[in-house]
């Protein structure tokens, strides 16, 4: 087994795990996002940006007090 941090942690399986939570979070919301904006835009802002911030929408449950919440 090598002794290299850098190799391990790119190597780990809890890196494996959280990084495909995050994919699914975003292909989650991005599809949702086809509803209010359409298929060109949201694609626009989740799959083709560097950085993408999810934003509640207001009309969803407890949307008037989680609306200021921004998810990278």
């Amino acid at each position: 087994m090598t002794k290299n941090p850098v190799f391990r942690f790119f190597s780990s399986l809890q890196l494996t795990v959280v990084l495909l939570a995050c994919s699914l979070m975003l292909v989650f919301f991005g599809t949702l996002a086809q509803v209010e904006y359409g298929i060109n835009l949201s694609q626009k802002i989740y799959f083709q940006g560097i950085v993408a911030i999810w934003k509640y929408p207001e009309s969803w449950y407890f949307g008037k007090h989680l609306s200021w919440l921004g998810l990278p």
